[in-house]
């Protein structure tokens, strides 16, 4: 309801109170919804992270890791030997990546010296006297290999340099090439990717909702336009019927602000904000009360909702050919099509305000309502020429597509123009095509009750 509509005293002569409005952007704030808003472009980042992420583990070289055991000691000793043998233990996991077992170890196995020295090493406990030796290869032979020639290197060498029981090494579990590489790991490495690219595209996102030039709230085309706007959010089920709900939220809104217009205008701020099958809403709307002609002098949405494409229409009205007619969609609702010729609509171009003038006496004869679907004010000049013939515009925007400085460009030049802007309209991104057959025009009537289209205006 506008701002100059005032609630009726109740039956005491009370002042009736309204009921608390709910904020119709209630649910476009926050966190998720701008998630929900972007879902298609962070679906699409983080694909891109995942496979990268897949890419990078297909395209690296594998490597793989053979590990071999060994024993400090006698297998049967004395606590003096096991002892001794516990201490020695952590000695040889000093010696292992020493140049005295990795060059002779280069010199044998056919891996490369680089990768033996980061990649032989040992672990020891000295409790159990186990000495745990890995080795690491681009082939899972190559890592066995150089696992068992680095334990033998290690066995001679504790053999020479220690004359007691409590040093000698023996293999208890020889090494066996592995079943699988311990680099890369694409079970580790894809879902980070993914985590990735999930939290690098929120942060993108985040930081284009604050630094971007499009709309999300009604208070961002307030704002921009100086004038009440309605809020269409549209639900997930009952499309028909938030189809006819939408219609009939501005056409109450129209009754309210501007209860004699006759002739309204329905400019979308850019060609993408689905002005023209909202204004077949309207004229469905309408279309219980009184009969309604729609006059697409816009990009062509209606004719394409209506399925008129390629039928003479407006453009040769305007041109003077007199035997063109509107096509009857239903009994009380017709549409003249945009027609063949020039794109009245482009930039530069003018509108004859004395023959729309006429067209529209002509039309409005017989006591019809107009609905005319222009393009954005913003950028025609002939969308400015039927506002400013016209009782009444609507700026049409689309969420989170239509630019505040397109919609402040377009309420400066309706009113520069002479044009009377009643309200604007900012509704959500279709959930479906709306290119639709005159069928589905003809069919709001089937609406379901309980489809649920959040309508509100602040």
């Amino acid at each position: 309801m506008s701002a100059d509509m005032q609630p009726p005293s109740g039956g005491l002569g009370l002042p009736r109170v309204a009921a608390p409005r709910p904020d119709p952007d209630a649910e476009q704030r926050g966190l998720f919804p701008v998630i929900r808003r972007w879902a298609g472009v962070i679906l699409a980042i983080t694909a891109v992270f995942t496979l990268a992420g897949w890419a990078f583990t297909a395209q690296a070289t594998p490597t793989y890791e053979a590990r071999t055991t060994l024993l400090v000691g006698p297998l049967v000793t004395n606590f003096g030997t096991t002892v001794n043998s516990g201490r020695l233990a952590e000695t040889y996991v000093d010696l292992v990546d020493n140049p005295a077992i990795i060059e002779p170890l280069a010199r044998r196995v056919d891996v490369d010296r680089n990768l033996l020295y980061r990649g032989v090493r040992a672990q020891a406990d000295a409790q159990t006297r186990f000495v745990e030796l890995k080795a690491e290869a681009h082939t899972p032979e190559g890592a066995a290999e150089a696992a068992t020639v680095a334990a033998d290197l290690l066995t001679l060498r504790a053999a020479t340099s220690s004359d007691g029981a409590a040093g000698q090494l023996s293999v208890v579990d020889p090494a066996t090439p592995p079943s699988r590489p311990i680099r890369p790991r694409p079970d580790l490495i894809i879902p980070l990717a993914a985590v990735a690219g999930l939290l690098a595209s929120v942060g993108i996102v985040m930081v284009m909702e604050l630094v971007g030039d499009t709309a999300a709230t009604t208070r961002d085309v307030d704002v921009a336009t100086g004038v009440t706007t309605l809020s269409l959010t549209r639900g997930r089920r009952g499309q028909r019927g938030e189809r006819s709900r939408a219609g009939e939220v501005v056409t109450t809104e129209l009754e309210l602000v501007r209860p004699h217009a006759r002739c309204v205008v329905l400019a979308g701020v850019s060609d993408q904000d689905e002005g023209g099958p909202l204004a077949l809403e309207v004229a469905s709307t309408w279309a219980g009360l009184t009969a309604v002609t729609v006059i697409d002098a816009g990009p062509g949405q209606v004719t394409s909702e209506a399925g008129l494409n390629g039928h003479p229409g407006l453009r040769e009205a305007l041109a003077g050919d007199a035997s063109v007619r509107p096509t009857t969609l239903t009994d009380t609702v017709e549409v003249l099509a945009v027609g063949h010729g020039v794109d009245e609509g482009s930039e530069g171009d003018t509108l004859d305000l004395v023959r729309a003038r006429a067209l529209l006496a002509r039309v409005q004869a017989d006591g019809r309502r107009v609905v005319v679907h222009t393009a954005s004010p913003a950028t025609s000049s002939v969308a400015l020429g039927w506002a400013r013939v016209a009782d009444a515009t609507v700026l049409v925007a689309r969420r989170d597509r239509a630019r505040r400085v397109s919609m402040a460009d377009a309420a400066t030049n309706l009113r520069a123009a002479g044009a009377d802007l009643a309200f604007s309209v900012l509704q959500d991104q279709p959930r479906r095509s709306s290119r639709r057959r005159s069928a589905d025009a003809r069919e709001e009537s089937a609406a379901d009750p309980e489809a649920d289209l959040v309508v509100a205006a602040p």
